[in-house]
């Protein structure tokens, strides 16, 4: 039997396989195009029913399973279901949970039954969603917001791997025009946004004697306000000019005597609801935990002056129906803690 690891099936298959995923719920996230050492994972998806990965594939020639192996028309395509099963293994590797692998066909009919080859289940694009989120929920919030929290950090890592292997299709050629007009259509739209946001800011600022005192202070001390270079022992995360961290407030602290600083968080907007919190610093990730308005979130010590640090929050407020994510950098102060 011939083989069929040369083909390209094109881009056909993989659209209609992401169209068909913008149909998940709201609890469930869908990151496409992580980069690994093999290949694109085309989607990644996390939700209450676990870890996802989704690739697509043609059925042009018609896709059959002989023998145990996956077959198209008269071609051995079982070369399809190792590259499918490999990037499984490396994502599982990463989140520390099992990923369950769909080849996502459009057009396969499968029947009544389960169509699988190893461990990789066969699915029409019309019924991945279907398969996807009516599986036995096995994920708890607290490790959903975590595995989140550690793929968002993957992808943004993996935009730096170069791949010897290439198991989905990715046309990496030219950079198509629409990406260029999109690009300066979100330009304009981000310095409209910082332009209202530089209005909305004076006219708070100038309706409160308070404010106006503060912001007067703040002229005769510019340093004091620079997350990371503050004149005295504390610095606020969310205070004003920065921009604040969701619900979420936090102060630098100095250790007594440690010669290092602790880091205290609190959930500080009472519409907010369960507010999920993770943490990156100086490259080692903490998942904090889960917490309601004004609950005592345990403060970090040991932090060194200048230490890199992320922040990432999730949350869902009464007034929205989907989760809110927001994600911040910064540094610890760069100045040390003063030591005894």
């Amino acid at each position: 039997m011939r083989d069929s690891s040369h083909w390209n099936d094109g881009e056909h298959s993989s659209e209609l396989v992401s169209r068909a995923l913008s149909g998940l719920k709201s609890e469930y996230r869908d990151w496409p195009g992580i980069r690994t050492s093999w290949g694109v994972i085309e989607h990644l998806i996390v939700g209450p029913t676990g870890v996802w990965l989704v690739a697509s594939a043609s059925n042009d020639p018609p896709v059959s399973v002989r023998d145990g192996r996956l077959v198209r028309g008269d071609f051995d395509a079982q070369c399809l279901i190792e590259s499918v099963e490999r990037q499984a293994a490396i994502a599982a590797a990463y989140v520390g949970l099992p990923v369950r692998p769909i080849l996502a066909i459009p057009g396969l009919v499968v029947g009544d039954g389960q169509m699988t080859v190893c461990q990789v289940r066969l699915a029409p694009a019309t019924k991945v969603v279907e398969y996807i989120t009516t599986a036995p929920v096995e994920m708890p919030p607290e490790r959903l917001f975590e595995t989140r929290y550690r793929i968002d950090i993957w992808q943004g890592e993996s935009n730096s791997l170069t791949m010897p292997h290439t198991a989905a299709r990715v046309d990496v050629s030219a950079t198509p025009k629409r990406d260029r007009s999109r690009r300066a259509t979100v330009n304009r739209m981000v310095e409209m946004a910082l332009f209202i946001a530089i209005v909305g800011t004076v006219i708070w600022v100038s309706t409160d004697r308070n404010r106006r005192d503060q912001v007067a202070s703040w002229a005769t001390d510019p340093v004091g306000v620079v997350l990371g270079e503050p004149t005295d022992e504390t610095t606020e995360i969310d205070g004003f000019p920065l921009a604040d961290l969701g619900p979420v407030g936090g102060t630098f602290m100095c250790d007594e005597g440690a010669g290092t600083y602790r880091l205290q968080f609190s959930v500080t907007d009472a519409e907010a609801g369960r507010t999920h919190l993770a943490i990156r610093i100086d490259g080692l990730d903490r998942y904090l935990g889960e917490f309601g308005t004004l609950d005592p979130v345990e403060a970090l010590s040991g932090i060194a002056p200048g230490a890199p640090i992320t922040l990432a929050v999730e949350w869902r407020p009464d007034s929205k129906s989907t989760n809110q994510h927001l994600e911040r950098s910064f540094r610890a102060p760069d100045d040390p803690c003063p030591s005894e």
